[in-house]
């Protein structure tokens, strides 16, 4: 017979312990659940009443505001460094500063640069930039002050300078596919504006890091410019031509030469000859012969300690990819004639 011990009977002592036990539980949660309401709801009572209290009293804060600025002379370039958000410091009441304590200002300042040199900030704004400044705050909120109290505003001759558009586009054709042809631009050079020491590295510029997957086919695509702080690009964005092609796997086998041989030595290889191993445009696949290739181990180069050879290709078409030789290396063997 076997002993079951999930029908094992409790003993009547036990049972009636345990059972005077949960109704000790039950009676004590009964008895003290209000206590612990009473005691919960005074702290949010005292919370409420605190926060109220911080809300009502008066406080100083610094509200960053974004600047843009205008009105620079036709023909010069602004060459000192200026902040691009101003702090205005404000006072109010807790309940009104919230607000822009945590969002900051909802408008952009337009500061007119017309003058020169060091110049207070109060002759910068206009009636219309002082009214923005109050718009973003409550009517109750004071401004105290605004800094940077002064700007020091230079300029330099602003000049012009026409650069071709290069790709930094993310280009990734579908699967045996490639682009073999220069990306083409249109328009494919662009004017850009800006001091000299500003525009003296840029010999070129740049498209931004748009992402281009997955294409079979030729694609048109309008991409933006990079932007770079300060300088002016027109236009901002070019349309970018891409052609990818299918690519194929193609073999020949060809005999390496080697060049600067000394009239008085003999090199065997083995193998003499390799095979080249490419991808190449399924329509140009036939366009590709064994005249192509030049692959070759120039005897000066030779590294006498090593018992291997690394031929070189030269002279292969632009439009092959994935250019490798089977064996990439060879065995050699030197002998002197006299």
């Amino acid at each position: 017979m076997t002993y079951d011990k999930r029908k094992r009977a409790i003993p009547a002592e036990r049972a009636v312990e345990l059972q005077s036990r949960g109704r000790r539980i039950i009676s004590f949660w009964r008895n003290f659940q209000p206590k612990i309401i009473r005691f919960f709801g005074a702290m949010v009572v005292a919370c409420l009443a605190w926060l109220l209290f911080k809300l009502s009293a008066t406080y100083s804060i610094i509200v960053p505001m974004p600047v843009k600025y205008v009105n620079a002379p036709q023909k010069f370039k602004v060459s000192s460094q200026l902040p691009t958000k101003w702090s205005v410091k404000v006072q109010g009441k807790g309940s009104d500063l919230i607000v822009p304590y945590l969002k900051g200002a909802r408008d952009t300042l337009k500061v007119s640069l017309s003058k020169r040199g060091r110049v207070r900030l109060d002759s910068l704004m206009t009636r219309n930039e002082r009214t923005r400044i109050r718009r973003n705050l409550p009517i109750s909120v004071k401004v105290i002050s605004v800094a940077p109290r002064k700007l020091k505003v230079a300029y330099a001759p602003k000049i012009y300078k026409m650069v071709p558009v290069r790709s930094n586009l993310d280009i990734r054709p579908a699967q045996g596919y490639f682009v073999s042809e220069t990306i083409r631009f249109s328009p494919d050079s662009v004017l850009i504006a800006g001091t000299p020491e500003q525009l003296k590295d840029y010999q070129s510029w740049l498209t931004s890091r748009t992402p281009i997957h997955d294409i079979t086919h030729i694609t048109k695509r309008d991409v933006s410019l990079l932007q770079v702080h300060d300088i002016e690009i027109s236009p901002a964005r070019v349309t970018a031509l891409i052609k990818p092609e299918r690519y194929t796997e193609g073999e020949i086998e060809k005999e390496i030469v080697v060049e600067n041989l000394p009239v008085n030595e003999r090199i065997e290889l083995y193998p003499a000859k390799v095979k080249i191993k490419y991808l190449v445009p399924l329509d140009s696949y036939k366009q590709i012969t064994e005249k192509d290739f030049r692959i070759v181990i120039d005897f000066e180069d030779i590294d006498f300690n090593t018992k291997y050879l690394v031929p070189e290709l030269k002279g292969t078409p632009d439009m092959l990819k994935g250019l490798r030789t089977e064996p990439p290396y060879v065995q050699y063997v030197i002998t002197t004639v006299e």
